[in-house]
């Protein structure tokens, strides 16, 4: 009888915690009750894992609401800080649909604590809202340009005393012979070309006016309620180039199954965009820029994953490797096919 018992408080305390962890013993809940703690969430009664990105996001019902959590590496707390201030500036401002950011007891929005798998982590808290994925649509990929737009026009007078946004640090030899070394059945014998080549693309656009800005806003990192565009993940933001942003989230919105731009689409993004006010004339080979950068910085992140350097990120080693491979081979398609693309969607811009 005491092992039936024992039994069914196990299965009870499975069912209010086990979505966080694999029980109530393990780090996932003792991560859940220092959230709680330290943004004053009350106690946890339910949670799961969402998302498969590359830092790891929890859904927590607790007795004062709905949150959702995220942990992100420590070692970028500086930028991490500023993106959560510039987030909540926008919130206060209602510049536009979106979470509500929470601060922690002592009013910061990144709180470091001990992680979920047993690392320091910063963490960020955001109200849970209720959403649907965004289609790639001409309707949405309208409001995306609006709110891009939006955002930049607020961003464009907080760019002062701040660091702006490195768009890649370049290619980095050692870790691609670590990567040849490790993974010897991969042909990444074009990486070298194509990433130098993605540096001469970067290195083309001459000085703008920056903007303070969201520098990733894609379907991805978005919802819809209803008819309503929800802006999500400002994690990346910072000071950057209006118009490399503009392109990069055009491309994003209006990237097609088949791994090209669909024309129709990225004018509408273009229509919404120039709709909040900003300027937006033909697409230049320099205006790839931020999309190549991403491209190549998720090769090298890819890479790292797969050669155990990022151990923030536990993920199949053979796997993030031949996603690093993926990513390759889309920066050297990208790159022999940007002339074609541009032509396609000046085509289609009015």
């Amino acid at each position: 009888m005491a092992v039936v018992k024992l039994q069914r408080q196990i299965r009870l305390l499975t069912g209010l915690f086990g979505r966080l962890g694999h029980d109530m013993t393990n780090l996932p809940t003792m991560f859940a009750e220092s959230v709680c703690r330290s943004f004053g969430l009350g106690q946890p009664t339910d949670g799961s894992q969402i998302g498969s990105g590359a830092n790891v996001v929890w859904r927590l019902v607790t007795s004062t609401g709905d949150y959702v959590v995220k942990e992100l590496p420590a070692q970028g707390l500086r930028a991490l800080t500023e993106a959560a201030a510039f987030e909540y500036a926008v919130w206060m401002a209602h510049i536009l649909p979106m979470p509500e950011p929470r601060p922690d007891r002592d009013g910061a929005l990144v709180s470091v604590l001990p992680g979920s798998r047993g690392r320091t982590t910063a963490v960020r808290v955001h109200r849970h809202v209720t959403g649907q994925p965004v289609g790639k649509d001409q309707m949405f990929a309208t409001k995306a340009g609006h709110a891009v737009a939006a955002i930049q026009n607020f961003g464009a007078i907080r760019v002062h005393n701040r660091h702006t946004k490195q768009l890649w640090s370049g290619t980095d030899r050692g870790l691609l012979d670590r990567f040849r070394q490790r993974w010897p059945d991969l042909d990444i014998s074009r990486a070298e070309h194509v990433l130098g080549e993605a540096e001469r693309i970067i290195q083309t656009g001459g000085p703008q006016a920056l903007v303070f800005s969201h520098a990733d806003h894609k379907p991805e990192n978005c919802l819809a309620d209803g008819n309503v565009l929800l802006t999500l993940d400002w994690d990346e933001a910072g000071v950057c180039q209006p118009r490399p942003e503009a392109v990069e989230s055009a491309l994003r919105w209006s990237w097609t199954a088949c791994g090209e731009p669909d024309p129709l689409v990225f004018a509408s993004f273009v229509d919404g965009y120039r709709a909040a006010g900003r300027p937006f004339q033909a697409v230049r080979e320099a205006d790839w820029a931020k999309w190549t950068a991403g491209l190549a910085s998720w090769f090298g992140f890819k890479a790292r994953c797969s050669l155990g350097e990022w151990p923030e990120v536990a993920a199949d080693p053979w796997a993030e490797a031949l996603s690093a491979l993926q990513a390759l081979e889309g920066l050297d398609t990208t790159l022999r096919r940007i002339p074609e693309w541009t032509a396609t969607v000046n085509a289609a811009i009015r």
